[in-house]
């Protein structure tokens, strides 16, 4: 980006630089930054603004709004209340202008090479009509999901367009939806997803006793988690439709595959006798447990384990793990930087797609949860929704990577040697890797591991928890199976001709009872058919043996020159 002005907002203590560029996808941009947030404890702000016909080069005569949200976030954080994603700025009266009514302030990699010396910014997303209201009550990911459905980008567009109307209309929203009578809350260190055999709740290790903690006390009465903006890994996301049908925006028009994982923008949680079950509803969620799996639930979050079980169709995971995590094959997937490449096995969706089925009216344990008391008992719809202590502060002191993109990559080497240990600073301080027997694993001899020569094996990310790789595989087999994916990969990549290739990603997934699941992305330019007949080759691969969790990861490869 070009920087073409800089405005002083207070005088020595807060200024904003107005950038001229693109953002991904092309689109040209004013891209305003924040300079001197981080002096009173704040992360910079950044805001992008579509650019028009009319606006001058130098932006002379470009909006004032992105000025207002800069400075009210120094006055917040002035008086010991910084913002951090997931928190939300309502605008008195016309004060921003351009029938703006407030702000949501999200996480934002993409503008982190603007402050290469400070923790990444967040964006602030400007609103306009009710959609501040429907963000307030029913959650920003519902409402960024239906923008992003209105501007045909995944996840959402970072950018203002001026003159946009509002994408939804609060009352008729109101009217509609099944949360209108439920009790909520906002979770940004929530998420949640689903495919045709699982569904996963992730949470923050910070937030676990917390959420622990409303699942003993709110379970009961039922509670609507209202989850994060953005999926680390899931290249969909459903959005509400008035008629309560299914509908979902992807990654570049990627296809829902019957193994795909869909992000829920909520989680509706009761507890109640009988049977657990999980099921579809509207945009997110539903989820019903037994008193037993509650509190089986709470023990495992509680102490850092990851809980699975199977409830009528779909297993249930829910465990701790990173949030916004910088994945080419997620939220933060743009298409001029990365090129996603699946096996022909991921491209036709079988009959089964979609969700997790809704349970099956024919027996009385598995009749659909609005029968069973899913939704609010009329009883408790009209009164007031109990009160929920507020969560926890969103930075949290002790992890304050967590909710940044880059840094919480968690990896688990780095460079071509695998380490010794696997804790240190320059690692994100992970705990030491353990078999599951009690004698040390025999470490990898560096003299026997595949050396490539066409790519430069960059990091090795895991998406899954660093429990579940610790019960189910020792260091040595994980060493030898990241070797034979360098190895495809490196022959791969030195076969292809007349390419220009920078980066390669590869995404693992592999569970009990189930075949491996392959993704390729690339960055730069690279033969589409080496690109298919190297997704293919890794399609093939057999992943070592797992009892009973999901084990997720990604293989990061730099090209050598």
């Amino acid at each position: 980006m070009r920087q073409v002005r800089t405005i002083e907002l207070i005088p020595g203590r807060l200024s904003a630089r107005v950038f001229a560029g693109q953002a991904p996808g092309g689109k040209d941009v004013w891209c305003y930054a924040s300079a001197g947030l981080e002096r009173v404890g704040q992360r910079e702000i950044v805001l992008q603004i579509a650019r028009h016909r009319g606006d001058t080069e130098d932006a002379s005569n470009t909006p004032d709004f992105p000025f207002w949200v800069m400075r009210q976030a120094h006055r917040e954080a002035e008086a010991g209340k910084p913002l951090d994603a997931g928190a939300r700025l309502a605008v008195p009266g016309s004060e921003a202008g351009h029938g703006i009514t407030g702000f949501l302030l999200e996480e934002h990699p993409d503008a982190a090479p603007l402050y290469p010396d400070s923790a990444t910014p967040i964006l602030a997303v400007p609103l306009v009509g009710d959609e501040y209201q429907v963000a307030d009550v029913y959650g920003h990911a519902r409402l960024l999901a239906l923008l992003g459905a209105q501007e045909r980008l995944f996840p959402y567009p970072a950018y203002f367009t001026r003159r946009r109307k509002s994408v939804v209309d609060y009352e008729t929203l109101r009217a509609a939806t099944v949360l209108a009578r439920m009790a909520m809350t906002h979770t940004p260190w929530i998420e949640v997803a689903g495919s045709g055999t699982e569904l996963r709740v992730t949470v923050l290790p910070e937030r676990a006793g917390w959420f622990a903690w409303l699942l003993r006390e709110h379970g009961p009465r039922g509670i609507t988690v209202l989850t994060a903006a953005t999926h680390s890994t899931a290249a969909h996301r459903y959005i509400w439709t008035r008629d309560g049908a299914p509908s979902a925006i992807g990654v570049n028009g990627i296809p829902i595959a019957g193994n795909s994982l869909v992000a829920g923008n909520f989680l509706v949680l009761v507890v109640t006798d009988g049977q657990s079950s999980t099921n579809r509803m509207e945009d997110g969620f539903g989820l019903v447990l037994s008193p037993a799996d509650r509190d089986q639930i709470s023990a495992a979050l509680e102490s850092g384990r990851e809980y699975r079980h199977r409830t009528g169709p779909a297993d249930l995971v829910i465990g701790t793990g990173s949030i916004g995590h910088d994945s080419p094959f997620g939220a933060y997937a743009a298409p001029d930087t990365f090129r996603r490449h699946e096996p022909p096995t991921a491209a036709a969706a079988p009959a089964h797609a979609g969700p997790p089925p809704e349970p099956s009216s024919s027996h009385p344990d598995s009749a659909p949860a609005k029968r069973r008391g899913f939704w609010s008992r009329s009883d408790r719809a009209a009164g007031p929704q109990p009160s929920l202590p507020p969560p926890p502060p969103l930075h949290h002191p002790d992890a304050p990577a967590r909710f940044t993109a880059h840094p919480d990559s968690r990896p688990y080497w780095q460079g071509p040697q695998p380490p010794a240990h696997t804790s240190g600073p320059e690692l994100g301080a992970l705990p030491p890797w353990l078999p599951p027997a009690p004698a040390p694993a025999p470490q990898p001899d560096p003299a026997q591991r595949y050396a490539p020569r066409a790519v430069e094996l960059k990091q090795i990310v895991l998406v899954s928890e660093e429990a579940a790789f610790a019960a189910e595989m020792p260091m040595d087999r994980m060493a030898a199976f990241c070797d034979e994916i360098t190895r495809i990969v490196d022959e791969g990549v030195a076969a292809a001709t007349g390419h220009d290739l920078e980066e390669l990603v590869v995404g693992v997934e592999f569970a009990p009872e189930r075949p491996l699941q392959v993704s390729l992305a690339t960055k730069g330019s690279f033969p589409k058919p080496s690109a298919q007949a190297l997704v293919n080759r890794l399609d093939g691969l057999n992943p070592p043996p797992v009892r009973e969790r999901v084990l997720a990861f990604e293989v990061w490869f730099r090209a050598r020159g």
